[in-house]
């Protein structure tokens, strides 16, 4: 990266790829949370939030230490929940037709 904030072409596909998946992705977690009940109060609120930040800027700092190990066991973690879906529309699947 040159001085001035100039980004290479894979940067800008990185963040447009945030910008459009992952943004909207998380829009949901603030509703889901204050239907969880985090909005009975404002320190409920405050308490969500503070918290949802403190993981935001915890996975950012392990991502930028660790890279390659963060890497990996998000990608497990994705075949993980992968798998498990996969298994769960199986059985209804099978379910269905029984």
């Amino acid at each position: 990266m040159v001085d001035g904030a100039i980004l290479d072409h894979l940067s800008v596909i990185a963040l447009l790829l945030i910008v459009l998946i992952g943004l909207p992705h998380g829009a949901l977690d603030g509703s889901i949370a204050m239907h969880l009940g985090a909005g009975r109060s404002f320190a409920s609120v405050l308490q969500f939030l503070f918290l949802y930040l403190l993981c935001s800027v915890v996975v950012v700092l392990i991502w930028y230490k660790f890279s390659a190990l963060s890497l990996s066991l998000f990608l497990l973690f994705q075949w993980c929940i992968l798998a498990g879906v996969m298994r769960i529309q199986k059985q209804a699947y099978c379910f269905f037709y029984k």
